[in-house]
């Protein structure tokens, strides 16, 4: 329950101000630590990531293994056919097994980054698409 008390402002009526307990309060709002991985229910297991990349379009499975400092592989299992339609197609390398390897120019500092870069162009590529059977299929440097 809050408090109230009056303040006397020097030549103002007193205001109220309401001093409330901050773990009560309606408009506390916590700052969560835990990574983006793990709030995208990504699973961690030693220096392996197992999860989803996941956009409003299609969800794809995906690894990340992080093989010293500096290095993490991202892979992804089945990746969408409107890829090609992306500048970053090339990007994606056919490794065997359905499984393409990511490269990144620059790669990201942390799983978290390579993540939502994975989804963002996904996601654009699915636009893409969209887009091009719409008719409305233009360069994406435009």
């Amino acid at each position: 329950m809050g408090v109230r008390t009056k303040v006397q402002r020097l030549g103002h009526n007193p205001i109220e101000i309401s001093k409330t307990n901050s773990t009560t309060s309606p408009n506390n709002v916590r700052r969560s630590f835990d990574p983006m991985w793990k709030k995208r229910g990504w699973h961690r297991d030693g220096r392996t990531y197992l999860g989803y990349f996941r956009t409003r379009y299609g969800v794809y499975k995906g690894i990340i293994l992080e093989r010293f400092i500096g290095y993490t592989q991202f892979f992804i299992f089945n990746p969408p056919k409107c890829l090609k339609y992306h500048s970053h197609s090339i990007c994606f390398f056919y490794k065997g097994d359905n499984k393409y390897e990511v490269h990144f120019t620059p790669k990201p500092k942390c799983a978290d980054e390579g993540i939502m870069a994975i989804e963002r162009v996904l996601t654009e590529a699915h636009i893409l698409e969209i887009k091009k059977k719409k008719g409305q299929y233009f360069n994406e440097t435009q």
